[in-house]
Protein backbone atom coordinates (compact mmCIF):
# COMPACT_ATOMS: atom_id res chain seq x y z
CA UNK A 1 0.00 0.00 0.00
CA UNK A 2 1.24 3.59 -1.22
CA UNK A 3 2.09 6.16 1.33
CA UNK A 4 -0.64 8.43 1.43
CA UNK A 5 -2.98 6.67 -0.30
CA UNK A 6 -6.57 5.72 1.60
CA UNK A 7 -6.53 2.44 3.11
CA UNK A 8 -8.79 -0.53 1.61
CA UNK A 9 -12.38 -0.33 2.89
CA UNK A 10 -12.43 -2.34 6.07
CA UNK A 11 -8.23 -2.39 6.92
CA UNK A 12 -8.97 -0.14 10.16
CA UNK A 13 -12.47 -1.92 11.14
CA UNK A 14 -10.50 -5.54 11.07
CA UNK A 15 -10.09 -5.40 14.83
CA UNK A 16 -13.59 -4.44 15.17
CA UNK A 17 -14.38 -8.00 14.11
CA UNK A 18 -12.13 -9.86 16.26
CA UNK A 19 -13.76 -10.93 19.61
CA UNK A 20 -12.08 -9.81 22.39
CA UNK A 21 -9.76 -12.10 24.94
CA UNK A 22 -11.32 -12.85 27.79
CA UNK A 23 -9.73 -14.11 31.14
CA UNK A 24 -11.24 -17.02 33.19
CA UNK A 25 -10.28 -15.90 37.22
CA UNK A 26 -11.03 -19.83 39.44
CA UNK A 27 -13.45 -19.07 41.66
CA UNK A 28 -13.76 -21.13 45.66
CA UNK A 29 -17.44 -22.44 44.37
CA UNK A 30 -15.46 -24.42 41.63
CA UNK A 31 -16.71 -22.03 38.72
CA UNK A 32 -15.16 -19.48 37.43
CA UNK A 33 -15.75 -15.72 36.25
CA UNK A 34 -15.14 -14.62 32.98
CA UNK A 35 -13.43 -10.87 32.31
CA UNK A 36 -13.58 -8.86 28.90
CA UNK A 37 -11.78 -6.21 28.96
CA UNK A 38 -13.72 -3.10 26.81
CA UNK A 39 -12.33 -2.30 23.56
CA UNK A 40 -11.93 1.27 22.11
CA UNK A 41 -13.04 1.74 18.91
CA UNK A 42 -10.83 3.83 16.81
CA UNK A 43 -13.42 6.82 14.56
CA UNK A 44 -10.58 7.30 11.88
CA UNK A 45 -11.41 5.80 8.89
CA UNK A 46 -13.70 3.45 10.29
CA UNK A 47 -16.70 2.36 8.37
CA UNK A 48 -20.34 2.31 9.76
CA UNK A 49 -23.25 1.02 8.80
CA UNK A 50 -24.08 5.15 7.97
CA UNK A 51 -20.82 5.94 6.84
CA UNK A 52 -18.42 5.47 4.14
CA UNK A 53 -14.31 4.69 3.93
CA UNK A 54 -12.52 7.69 4.94
CA UNK A 55 -15.15 9.85 6.11
CA UNK A 56 -14.86 10.81 10.04
CA UNK A 57 -17.83 9.40 12.11
CA UNK A 58 -18.82 10.60 15.06
CA UNK A 59 -17.25 8.50 18.61
CA UNK A 60 -19.70 6.12 19.77
CA UNK A 61 -19.40 5.90 24.21
CA UNK A 62 -19.33 2.32 25.07
CA UNK A 63 -20.45 1.98 28.51
CA UNK A 64 -18.65 0.55 31.36
CA UNK A 65 -19.64 -3.07 32.79
CA UNK A 66 -19.44 -3.28 36.85
CA UNK A 67 -17.45 -6.22 38.04
CA UNK A 68 -20.53 -8.71 38.76
CA UNK A 69 -22.99 -7.11 36.86
CA UNK A 70 -25.28 -9.61 35.41
CA UNK A 71 -28.30 -9.80 32.83
CA UNK A 72 -31.68 -11.97 32.57
CA UNK A 73 -33.04 -12.05 29.74
CA UNK A 74 -37.18 -11.82 29.88
CA UNK A 75 -40.00 -11.15 27.39
CA UNK A 76 -37.27 -10.08 24.97
CA UNK A 77 -35.54 -7.62 27.34
CA UNK A 78 -32.58 -7.59 29.04
CA UNK A 79 -33.00 -6.92 33.51
CA UNK A 80 -29.35 -5.64 34.08
CA UNK A 81 -28.78 -5.81 38.16
CA UNK A 82 -25.18 -3.84 38.93
CA UNK A 83 -24.33 -3.98 42.99
CA UNK A 84 -26.43 -1.61 45.06
CA UNK A 85 -28.86 -1.12 42.35
CA UNK A 86 -32.34 -2.72 41.62
CA UNK A 87 -33.01 -4.36 37.98
CA UNK A 88 -32.59 -1.77 35.43
CA UNK A 89 -34.19 -2.61 31.95
CA UNK A 90 -33.05 -1.85 28.30
CA UNK A 91 -34.48 -3.41 25.22
CA UNK A 92 -32.55 -6.23 23.66
CA UNK A 93 -32.61 -7.31 19.78
CA UNK A 94 -34.18 -10.95 18.85
CA UNK A 95 -31.10 -11.69 17.21
CA UNK A 96 -28.85 -10.60 19.88
CA UNK A 97 -31.34 -13.16 22.50
CA UNK A 98 -31.28 -15.58 20.50
CA UNK A 99 -27.22 -15.89 19.81
CA UNK A 100 -26.56 -15.29 23.79
CA UNK A 101 -28.43 -17.94 24.43
CA UNK A 102 -26.70 -20.71 21.45
CA UNK A 103 -23.58 -19.56 23.11
CA UNK A 104 -24.46 -20.52 26.42
CA UNK A 105 -25.84 -24.08 25.09
CA UNK A 106 -22.50 -24.25 23.11
CA UNK A 107 -20.58 -23.72 26.59
CA UNK A 108 -22.70 -26.44 28.64
CA UNK A 109 -22.41 -28.94 25.72
CA UNK A 110 -18.26 -28.17 26.13
CA UNK A 111 -17.79 -27.66 29.52
CA UNK A 112 -20.66 -29.23 31.54
CA UNK A 113 -21.54 -26.27 33.33
CA UNK A 114 -24.45 -24.09 33.24
CA UNK A 115 -23.40 -20.57 31.60
CA UNK A 116 -25.82 -17.89 31.65
CA UNK A 117 -25.88 -16.97 27.96
CA UNK A 118 -26.86 -13.41 29.25
CA UNK A 119 -24.26 -12.02 31.17
CA UNK A 120 -21.37 -10.05 29.88
CA UNK A 121 -22.96 -8.38 27.18
CA UNK A 122 -21.07 -6.45 24.45
CA UNK A 123 -17.94 -7.89 26.53
CA UNK A 124 -19.47 -7.52 29.52
CA UNK A 125 -18.43 -9.63 33.08
CA UNK A 126 -20.07 -13.00 33.03
CA UNK A 127 -20.07 -15.86 35.78
CA UNK A 128 -19.25 -19.43 35.30
CA UNK A 129 -20.29 -21.97 37.50
CA UNK A 130 -21.75 -25.38 38.57
CA UNK A 131 -25.45 -26.40 37.12
CA UNK A 132 -26.58 -26.18 40.85
CA UNK A 133 -24.95 -21.96 40.79
CA UNK A 134 -26.70 -20.61 37.89
CA UNK A 135 -29.89 -23.14 36.97
CA UNK A 136 -32.22 -20.26 38.17
CA UNK A 137 -31.75 -18.48 34.84
CA UNK A 138 -32.87 -21.43 33.16
CA UNK A 139 -35.49 -22.32 34.79
CA UNK A 140 -36.70 -18.11 35.12
CA UNK A 141 -36.99 -19.64 31.05
CA UNK A 142 -38.80 -22.85 30.84
CA UNK A 143 -39.81 -23.17 34.24
CA UNK A 144 -43.77 -22.55 35.86
CA UNK A 145 -42.69 -19.84 37.90
CA UNK A 146 -41.67 -16.48 36.61
CA UNK A 147 -38.32 -14.80 38.54
CA UNK A 148 -40.12 -13.40 41.44
CA UNK A 149 -41.36 -17.11 42.19
CA UNK A 150 -45.19 -16.49 41.13
CA UNK A 151 -46.85 -19.45 38.84
CA UNK A 152 -46.98 -17.89 35.56
CA UNK A 153 -50.34 -19.38 35.02
CA UNK A 154 -51.96 -16.59 37.57
CA UNK A 155 -49.79 -14.10 35.62
CA UNK A 156 -51.26 -15.09 32.44
CA UNK A 157 -55.14 -15.28 33.57
CA UNK A 158 -54.24 -11.80 35.53
CA UNK A 159 -53.02 -10.38 32.28
CA UNK A 160 -55.65 -11.81 29.83
CA UNK A 161 -58.35 -10.26 32.23
CA UNK A 162 -56.47 -6.92 33.20
CA UNK A 163 -56.38 -6.97 28.78
CA UNK A 164 -59.70 -7.27 28.71
CA UNK A 165 -61.24 -4.59 30.97
CA UNK A 166 -58.82 -2.35 28.99
CA UNK A 167 -59.68 -2.95 25.83
CA UNK A 168 -62.89 -3.11 25.59
CA UNK A 169 -65.44 -0.85 26.51
CA UNK A 170 -66.56 0.63 29.74
CA UNK A 171 -69.36 -2.28 30.70
CA UNK A 172 -68.58 -4.97 28.83
CA UNK A 173 -67.25 -7.51 30.98
CA UNK A 174 -70.21 -7.17 32.98
CA UNK A 175 -72.52 -7.29 30.02
CA UNK A 176 -70.85 -10.96 29.05
CA UNK A 177 -70.85 -12.32 32.15
CA UNK A 178 -74.40 -11.38 32.55
CA UNK A 179 -75.04 -12.63 29.11
CA UNK A 180 -73.73 -16.44 29.96
CA UNK A 181 -75.67 -16.82 33.64
CA UNK A 182 -78.91 -16.04 31.18
CA UNK A 183 -77.94 -18.05 28.58
CA UNK A 184 -77.15 -21.11 31.04
CA UNK A 185 -80.47 -20.71 32.79
CA UNK A 186 -82.34 -20.34 29.74
CA UNK A 187 -80.88 -24.00 29.29
CA UNK A 188 -81.18 -25.19 32.24
CA UNK A 189 -84.81 -24.12 32.28
CA UNK A 190 -85.44 -26.35 28.67
CA UNK A 191 -84.33 -29.24 30.51
CA UNK A 192 -86.41 -29.07 33.64
CA UNK A 193 -89.26 -28.46 31.16
CA UNK A 194 -88.77 -31.07 29.44
CA UNK A 195 -88.55 -33.23 32.22
CA UNK A 196 -91.35 -31.86 34.00
CA UNK A 197 -93.56 -32.40 30.84
CA UNK A 198 -92.45 -36.08 30.64
CA UNK A 199 -93.31 -36.72 34.29
CA UNK A 200 -96.73 -35.33 33.57
CA UNK A 201 -97.17 -38.08 30.96
CA UNK A 202 -96.32 -41.06 33.68
CA UNK A 203 -98.78 -42.51 36.66
CA UNK A 204 -97.57 -42.70 39.80
CA UNK A 205 -100.37 -46.13 39.92
CA UNK A 206 -100.28 -47.40 36.42
CA UNK A 207 -97.95 -48.37 34.47
CA UNK A 208 -97.66 -46.42 31.22
CA UNK A 209 -95.92 -49.28 28.59
CA UNK A 210 -96.55 -52.97 29.61
CA UNK A 211 -96.61 -54.44 26.21
CA UNK A 212 -93.63 -55.40 26.41
CA UNK A 213 -93.62 -56.83 30.38
CA UNK A 214 -92.46 -60.46 30.28
CA UNK A 215 -94.22 -62.94 32.00
CA UNK A 216 -93.34 -63.58 36.03
CA UNK A 217 -90.65 -65.14 36.78
CA UNK A 218 -90.58 -68.25 38.97
CA UNK A 219 -87.98 -67.68 42.18
CA UNK A 220 -87.11 -70.00 44.94
CA UNK A 221 -85.79 -69.30 48.51
CA UNK A 222 -83.16 -70.17 49.42
CA UNK A 223 -81.04 -68.64 46.92
CA UNK A 224 -77.21 -69.73 46.37
CA UNK A 225 -74.62 -68.93 43.84
CA UNK A 226 -75.05 -71.05 40.34
CA UNK A 227 -78.81 -72.15 42.46
CA UNK A 228 -76.77 -75.19 43.82
CA UNK A 229 -77.76 -76.42 47.18
CA UNK A 230 -75.14 -78.62 48.56
CA UNK A 231 -74.56 -80.04 52.54
CA UNK A 232 -74.05 -82.78 54.67
CA UNK A 233 -76.48 -84.31 56.78
CA UNK A 234 -74.74 -84.65 59.47
CA UNK A 235 -73.23 -80.79 59.68
CA UNK A 236 -75.71 -78.12 61.08
CA UNK A 237 -73.61 -75.89 60.14
CA UNK A 238 -73.58 -76.77 56.25
CA UNK A 239 -76.69 -76.01 55.64
CA UNK A 240 -77.81 -73.10 58.64
CA UNK A 241 -77.66 -70.60 55.92
CA UNK A 242 -80.33 -72.31 53.73
CA UNK A 243 -82.77 -72.02 56.97
CA UNK A 244 -82.33 -69.01 58.12
CA UNK A 245 -83.01 -67.26 54.99
CA UNK A 246 -85.89 -69.30 55.09
CA UNK A 247 -87.29 -68.61 58.36
CA UNK A 248 -86.53 -64.66 57.67
CA UNK A 249 -88.37 -64.74 54.40
CA UNK A 250 -91.33 -66.52 56.45
CA UNK A 251 -91.37 -64.11 59.08
CA UNK A 252 -93.96 -61.83 56.97
CA UNK A 253 -96.05 -64.58 56.87
CA UNK A 254 -96.73 -65.32 60.43
CA UNK A 255 -100.34 -64.60 61.81
CA UNK A 256 -99.67 -62.08 64.19
CA UNK A 257 -98.36 -60.05 61.06
CA UNK A 258 -101.66 -60.29 59.30
CA UNK A 259 -104.05 -59.33 62.37
CA UNK A 260 -105.15 -55.31 61.06
CA UNK A 261 -109.01 -55.88 59.51
CA UNK A 262 -107.95 -52.59 57.70
CA UNK A 263 -104.77 -54.00 55.85
CA UNK A 264 -106.03 -57.46 55.66
CA UNK A 265 -108.71 -59.86 54.85
CA UNK A 266 -109.94 -63.76 54.52
CA UNK A 267 -109.72 -64.72 50.88
CA UNK A 268 -111.22 -68.36 51.09
CA UNK A 269 -109.91 -71.61 52.14
CA UNK A 270 -110.13 -73.01 48.49
CA UNK A 271 -109.15 -71.69 45.18
CA UNK A 272 -110.91 -69.01 44.12
CA UNK A 273 -111.61 -66.26 40.98
CA UNK A 274 -109.68 -62.59 40.86
CA UNK A 275 -110.72 -60.33 43.89
CA UNK A 276 -112.02 -57.04 42.63
CA UNK A 277 -110.73 -54.21 44.80
CA UNK A 278 -111.11 -51.19 42.16
CA UNK A 279 -108.92 -50.12 39.47
CA UNK A 280 -105.79 -48.75 39.36
CA UNK A 281 -106.87 -45.49 38.02
CA UNK A 282 -109.31 -44.59 41.29
CA UNK A 283 -106.46 -43.84 43.88
CA UNK A 284 -109.57 -42.52 45.70
CA UNK A 285 -110.25 -45.82 47.40
CA UNK A 286 -106.88 -45.81 49.09
CA UNK A 287 -104.70 -48.88 49.85
CA UNK A 288 -106.28 -51.83 48.97
CA UNK A 289 -106.87 -55.13 51.31
CA UNK A 290 -104.42 -57.99 51.51
CA UNK A 291 -105.29 -61.62 51.47
CA UNK A 292 -103.93 -63.51 54.24
CA UNK A 293 -101.82 -66.31 53.28
CA UNK A 294 -101.12 -68.37 56.82
CA UNK A 295 -97.64 -69.69 57.15
CA UNK A 296 -99.38 -73.14 58.34
CA UNK A 297 -100.81 -73.87 54.87
CA UNK A 298 -96.64 -74.93 53.51
CA UNK A 299 -96.90 -78.21 56.39
CA UNK A 300 -93.53 -80.16 56.83
CA UNK A 301 -92.73 -77.14 55.10
CA UNK A 302 -93.79 -73.96 57.17
CA UNK A 303 -90.56 -74.10 59.89
CA UNK A 304 -93.44 -74.19 62.78
CA UNK A 305 -92.79 -77.72 63.57
CA UNK A 306 -89.54 -78.75 62.22
CA UNK A 307 -87.30 -75.22 62.32
CA UNK A 308 -84.49 -77.14 59.69
CA UNK A 309 -86.77 -77.36 57.28
CA UNK A 310 -86.28 -81.16 56.30
CA UNK A 311 -82.84 -80.39 55.69
CA UNK A 312 -81.55 -82.73 59.37
CA UNK A 313 -82.82 -85.69 57.82
CA UNK A 314 -81.96 -85.36 54.57
CA UNK A 315 -85.50 -84.35 52.54
CA UNK A 316 -84.75 -80.56 51.92
CA UNK A 317 -87.92 -78.05 51.03
CA UNK A 318 -87.66 -74.89 48.83
CA UNK A 319 -90.69 -72.01 49.18
CA UNK A 320 -91.48 -71.05 45.53
CA UNK A 321 -93.56 -67.53 44.84
CA UNK A 322 -94.75 -66.11 41.68
CA UNK A 323 -92.25 -62.20 41.00
CA UNK A 324 -95.19 -59.19 41.29
CA UNK A 325 -96.39 -57.71 38.30
CA UNK A 326 -98.39 -54.69 38.31
CA UNK A 327 -102.25 -55.43 37.22
CA UNK A 328 -101.05 -58.63 36.20
CA UNK A 329 -103.75 -61.39 35.89
CA UNK A 330 -102.25 -64.94 35.55
CA UNK A 331 -105.09 -67.46 33.07
CA UNK A 332 -105.74 -71.15 33.82
CA UNK A 333 -103.53 -73.53 31.97
CA UNK A 334 -105.30 -75.58 29.09
CA UNK A 335 -105.28 -79.32 29.14
CA UNK A 336 -102.81 -79.32 26.26
CA UNK A 337 -100.55 -77.27 27.43
CA UNK A 338 -100.07 -79.50 30.83
CA UNK A 339 -97.60 -83.00 30.87
CA UNK A 340 -99.97 -85.92 31.63
CA UNK A 341 -98.52 -86.64 35.12
CA UNK A 342 -100.16 -83.29 36.07
CA UNK A 343 -103.51 -83.68 34.20
CA UNK A 344 -105.05 -85.29 37.74
CA UNK A 345 -103.98 -82.15 39.41
CA UNK A 346 -105.25 -79.51 37.47
CA UNK A 347 -107.99 -77.15 39.13
CA UNK A 348 -110.35 -74.43 38.01
CA UNK A 349 -108.86 -70.77 39.63
CA UNK A 350 -105.39 -71.97 40.30
CA UNK A 351 -101.89 -72.39 38.82
CA UNK A 352 -100.47 -75.31 38.81
CA UNK A 353 -96.46 -76.08 39.18
CA UNK A 354 -94.91 -79.35 38.53
CA UNK A 355 -90.88 -80.30 39.15
CA UNK A 356 -89.37 -83.47 37.68
CA UNK A 357 -85.72 -84.44 36.55
CA UNK A 358 -83.30 -82.33 34.14
CA UNK A 359 -81.29 -84.77 33.23
CA UNK A 360 -81.86 -88.24 31.93
CA UNK A 361 -79.25 -90.00 33.90
CA UNK A 362 -81.13 -88.83 37.45
CA UNK A 363 -84.01 -91.01 36.58
CA UNK A 364 -84.62 -92.87 39.62
CA UNK A 365 -82.98 -90.48 42.12
CA UNK A 366 -85.01 -88.30 42.25
CA UNK A 367 -87.75 -89.77 43.95
CA UNK A 368 -91.31 -88.76 45.60
CA UNK A 369 -91.72 -84.55 45.45
CA UNK A 370 -94.50 -83.55 47.66
CA UNK A 371 -96.30 -79.77 47.16
CA UNK A 372 -97.56 -77.88 50.05
CA UNK A 373 -99.51 -74.42 49.97
CA UNK A 374 -103.32 -73.49 48.85
CA UNK A 375 -104.39 -76.10 46.61
CA UNK A 376 -100.77 -76.90 45.76
CA UNK A 377 -100.34 -74.23 43.32
CA UNK A 378 -101.01 -70.30 42.82
CA UNK A 379 -104.91 -69.52 43.39
CA UNK A 380 -106.51 -66.46 41.54
CA UNK A 381 -108.15 -64.88 44.33
CA UNK A 382 -104.64 -63.37 45.40
CA UNK A 383 -104.14 -61.44 42.08
CA UNK A 384 -103.87 -58.83 40.37
CA UNK A 385 -101.19 -56.53 42.45
CA UNK A 386 -102.16 -52.92 43.02
CA UNK A 387 -98.42 -51.79 43.28
CA UNK A 388 -96.34 -50.49 46.75
CA UNK A 389 -98.60 -47.15 46.71
CA UNK A 390 -101.98 -49.00 46.60
CA UNK A 391 -101.06 -53.02 47.73
CA UNK A 392 -98.15 -52.22 49.99
CA UNK A 393 -98.83 -55.06 52.50
CA UNK A 394 -99.53 -57.59 49.63
CA UNK A 395 -98.49 -61.38 50.31
CA UNK A 396 -97.51 -63.67 47.21
CA UNK A 397 -98.91 -66.64 47.13
CA UNK A 398 -96.81 -69.43 48.31
CA UNK A 399 -96.18 -73.01 47.67
CA UNK A 400 -93.47 -75.61 49.58
CA UNK A 401 -91.64 -78.35 47.68
CA UNK A 402 -90.46 -80.99 49.80
CA UNK A 403 -87.85 -83.83 47.88
CA UNK A 404 -88.47 -87.11 49.60
CA UNK A 405 -86.01 -89.29 48.37
CA UNK A 406 -83.01 -87.47 46.93
CA UNK A 407 -80.21 -89.97 46.53
CA UNK A 408 -77.25 -88.94 48.43
CA UNK A 409 -73.33 -88.66 47.69
CA UNK A 410 -74.48 -87.66 43.54
CA UNK A 411 -75.21 -84.30 42.15
CA UNK A 412 -79.04 -83.82 40.88
CA UNK A 413 -80.41 -81.34 38.87
CA UNK A 414 -84.33 -80.66 39.13
CA UNK A 415 -86.02 -78.27 37.19
CA UNK A 416 -89.59 -76.93 38.01
CA UNK A 417 -92.09 -75.01 35.72
CA UNK A 418 -95.01 -73.32 36.19
CA UNK A 419 -98.03 -73.26 33.81
CA UNK A 420 -100.50 -71.10 32.84
CA UNK A 421 -102.24 -69.37 29.73
CA UNK A 422 -100.38 -66.11 29.46
CA UNK A 423 -96.76 -67.50 31.08
CA UNK A 424 -94.62 -68.17 28.88
CA UNK A 425 -90.67 -69.29 28.87
CA UNK A 426 -87.74 -67.92 26.98
CA UNK A 427 -83.65 -69.95 26.31
CA UNK A 428 -82.34 -66.43 27.75
CA UNK A 429 -83.73 -66.13 31.18
CA UNK A 430 -83.79 -68.94 32.95
CA UNK A 431 -85.83 -68.16 35.59
CA UNK A 432 -88.83 -66.75 33.56
CA UNK A 433 -91.75 -69.31 34.38
CA UNK A 434 -89.38 -71.98 35.39
CA UNK A 435 -86.15 -72.61 37.07
CA UNK A 436 -83.52 -75.44 37.54
CA UNK A 437 -81.80 -76.35 40.87
CA UNK A 438 -79.12 -78.06 41.68
CA UNK A 439 -78.73 -80.45 45.22
CA UNK A 440 -75.59 -82.49 46.39
CA UNK A 441 -76.24 -84.10 49.62
CA UNK A 442 -73.60 -85.82 51.32
CA UNK A 443 -74.24 -87.96 55.14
Amino acid sequence: MEVGSSPPPGEHTRHLLEPPRCVVTPLSNGGGRRSCPARKISVKHAATRHGSPGQRVRKQPVPSRTPGGRCVVEGGECRRRRPGRRFQTRPLGKGHAEGRAAAGRDRVAHTGKVVSPHVGARGGPGDVGPPSARTHSVNELTGLRDPHGRPRLLRYLRRAFDGMTRYTAPGKPVKIFFFYVIFYGCLAGIFVGTIQALLLTLSNYKPTYQDRVAPPGLSHTPRSEKSEISFTVSDPSSYKKYTDAMSAFLESYNDAQQTDQMKFEDCGDSPMSYTARGSLESPELGQRKACRFSRSLLGVCSGINNPHFGFDVGTPCIIVKLNRIVNFRPKVPGNDSVPDSLQAKVMPNLIPIFCKKKREEDAGKIGEIKYFGLGEGFPLQYYPYYGKLLHPQYLQPLVAIQFNNLTQGEELRVECKVYGANIGYSEKDRYQGRFDIKFNIAS
